[in-house]
């Protein structure tokens, strides 16, 4: 998670020092990422999406590259699975909440999951579950705290727009009172 001046910094860094004897290097990063940035220090670079400088640095700095895999569906589910049974399971599950709870997995798995691409995004959200769900799973449907708090790690700005506008989405009276006095 660095910025542009930071990733100069590093990548010139290993530059200066790549060559000690006996010494392997081993760097983690995302090459669009990193080409992007570099190729603004490079003739030619940065210009209309002109990238290409910042490979080549990327790739004659690093003769070998290996690429890892995404991780797929189907893997992410069965880690968010495994973290699950903790965050539905309330003191004393009765009928009514058993079925609230398959509702949210349900939801989860059908709309949440599709925008999941990293662990570390079923990590996030599984703590902000975690912290919610014991507080207020007998005042809330499930399913839907599950939805809105997808929102804020997925799409902030739908989710600030939800929370901005409650009164509209609620049908608070008074607030349209305000809006019928405006007209």
């Amino acid at each position: 998670r660095l910025d542009r001046d930071e990733i100069h910094s590093v990548f010139n860094l290993v530059k200066q020092v790549a060559s000690f004897d006996n010494v392997t290097y081993v760097i983690a990063a995302d090459k669009e990422i990193v080409a992007k940035s570099l190729a603004s220090e490079y003739e030619g670079g940065g210009a209309e999406n002109n990238y290409l400088p910042g490979y080549n640095f990327f790739f004659f700095l690093f003769q070998l590259q290996i690429d890892l895999p995404k991780i797929d569906a189907h893997s992410l589910w069965n880690c968010f699975n495994e973290a699950a049974p903790n965050l539905f399971v309330p003191n004393h599950v009765d009928d009514e909440v058993s079925q609230s709870v398959q509702d949210a997995f349900e939801s989860i798995r059908q709309y949440v999951f599709p925008m999941v691409t990293t662990y570390r995004e079923i990590l996030l959200y599984s703590n902000m579950l975690s912290a919610l769900i014991p507080m207020v799973y007998n005042e809330v449907n499930l399913s839907d705290l599950c939805l809105l708090e997808s929102l804020k790690i997925f799409c902030e700005q739908a989710y600030v727009g939800i929370k901005n506008s409650k009164s509209i989405l609620t049908g608070d009276i008074a607030y349209r009172e305000i809006v019928a006095e405006s007209i």
